[in-house]
Parts: C-alpha cells; sequence; structure tokens
C-alpha cells in the first residue's frame, strides 16, 4: 500500500503528469472479486490512501473530465433569442437581471412632467393595461372555477398514468441490475472457489517445495559429510602406508647391514685356505 497523504480529487494545483497511458493515464488491471474478497477493517485507510494517490496519478482535472465526451451539440434556436440569450448568459456565468417591476406600478408622471401630455398617455396606456390584466386574471379565475376540476382531475389521470409507467420502467430496470448482480455474484462465487482451491494448491506446492529444499539442503549436508569422512579415511589409510613403509624398511635395515658385513668378511675366509691348501700340498 502507499505512503501517500490522501488528496481532494484531481486538484488543479496538482501536476497529473504528461504521458497518457489508457484511459485514467496509466495502465491498471482490475481483478477484484467484491462478492468474495474479504477485507480487514483497517485497510479501509489504506484503500482511501491508494484512491488519493490514484486521483493525483491521474491527468485528467476537475475542468476537463468531459473532455474525451463528444462536444455539445449547436444550438438551434435563432441568434439573438431570450433563450439564446439566456443560453450565453449562463455560459458566462452572469448574474440574472433583476425583474422590471415598473410596468406593475400605477405611478403618475414625474412633478417636473406633470405639464406633459405624452408623459400622462404614457401612465393611463400602463393603467389601461394593468385593468385590462386584472380583466384577464378575472377571466381566468372564472374558468378555473368552471372547468379547473375537470382540468385537474384530468390532469391528475394523466399523471397517475405516468407515474405508473414510470414504476413499471424502474422495477423492470431494477429486475436486470439485480439479475445481473445475482449473475454476477454467482460468477464471482464460481471463480472464488476456484481461486480458493488454486491457492490451496499453491500453498501446498509451496510447501511442498520448501520440503523438498530443505531434504536437498539436508542431503547436501551429508554428502559434505561423507566426503570429509572419505577425505580423512584416505588420509588415515595413506599415513598407515606410509608408516608400514617406513616400519618395513626399519625392519630390512638391520639384515642388509649384516649381508653386507657378512660380504666384506667372505674374501678372508677364502683367502686363509687357499694358504692352508698350499701348505698341505707342500707337505
Amino acid at each position: 500500500m502507499g505512503s501517500e497523504t490522501p488528496m481532494p480529487m484531481l486538484l488543479d494545483s496538482v501536476s497529473h503528469g504528461e504521458t497518457k497511458i489508457g484511459r485514467w493515464g496509466y495502465d491498471a488491471n482490475i481483478d477484484a472479486l467484491p462478492y468474495v474478497d474479504e477485507l480487514p477493517q483497517h485497510w479501509k485507510d489504506e484503500v482511501d490512501k491508494e484512491i488519493g494517490l490514484e486521483m493525483r496519478r491521474s491527468i485528467k482535472s476537475p475542468k476537463d473530465y468531459l473532455a474525451e465526451l463528444p462536444p455539445f451539440p449547436a444550438s438551434k434556436f435563432l441568434p439573438g433569442s431570450l433563450i439564446d440569450q439566456e443560453l450565453k448568459r449562463v455560459a458566462l456565468g452572469a448574474p440574472l437581471p433583476p425583474m422590471d417591476q415598473a410596468r406593475f406600478r400605477l405611478d403618475p408622471p414625474a412633478l417636473n412632467r406633470s405639464n406633459d401630455v405624452n408623459a400622462w398617455k404614457k401612465s393611463l396606456d400602463n393603467a389601461q393595461t394593468q385593468l385590462e390584466h386584472q380583466s384577464l386574471r378575472l377571466a381566468n379565475l372564472e374558468l378555473l372555477f368552471k372547468y379547473g376540476g375537470n382540468a385537474w382531475k384530468a390532469n391528475l389521470n394523466h399523471l397517475e398514468a405516468s407515474i405508473v409507467t414510470t414504476v413499471k420502467t424502474r422495477n423492470d430496470q431494477k429486475a436486470q441490475i439485480e439479475a445481473i448482480n445475482q449473475e454476477r455474484k454467482l460468477q464471482q462465487e464460481v471463480a472464488g472457489l476456484e481461486l480458493k482451491q488454486l491457492q490451496e494448491e499453491w500453498v501446498a506446492l509451496i510447501e511442498k517445495n520448501m520440503t523438498i529444499a530443505e531434504e536437498c539442503a539436508k542431503m547436501e549436508v551429508g554428502i559434505a559429510e561423507l566426503k570429509r569422512e572419505e577425505a580423512e579415511a584416505l588420509k588415515v589409510e595413506a599415513e598407515v602406508e606410509v608408516a608400514a613403509e617406513a616400519s618395513k624398511v626399519e625392519a630390512e635395515a638391520p639384515k642388509i647391514e649384516t649381508e653386507v658385513e657378512v660380504e666384506a668378511e667372505a674374501p678372508k675366509v677364502e683367502g686363509t685356505g687357499t694358504q692352508e691348501d698350499a701348505t698341505m700340498e707342500e707337505s
């Protein structure tokens, strides 16, 4: 797990790199099984740190997170229309202009224009406009009292039909989501059992390899010990042979010296016998 402090999501002031690999700026292999994996509780802080680190590593920032989407279609409203102006105002972030309430008041002309006929005519037109507006409101109220109940009933029936259709669509989508989640859960459980079995086999093989390695190490130690004992035995045997040869030589040395002395005295004895034979012959 990384040790970096979790940071806010995609800060503008953070450098997100320049090289883009994949969608999020780096290559990631997501192999989580949320229905099978059992994570310790203390891992949440580490996961939050990793998420913060992942957000910092991304080259995307809040201002361009929609850059991969196609551009927004051009406006089909007439240029200069009220809707077009309002869309431009919202795009620029300009505040909404205040409502003009002057036409809702019955203000007389200003004191400096009290004798101006056009000013009085404008005030009269404003009064007639507001009178017509109030008359129209009264007419609408009378129509509402007369036909409003049935109109509201029809509207309520339409809303109820829309609610039924919306609820049915929501239930169908929810059922599809549940079916997908159940299928995903079953697939992950099957994969989890297979992964568990493979992990147990892996652990067993690792233990077996460790046992074999331990036995091999013991055998190597035994072989080294046997070689050492063999070398010592050969050394002792050689020393024994050398000692035997030395003893043999020492044993044969006096005999050789005796033979040498006998051979040295032999001519003297032979010479004495010849003189005695000669004396005997002369006599």
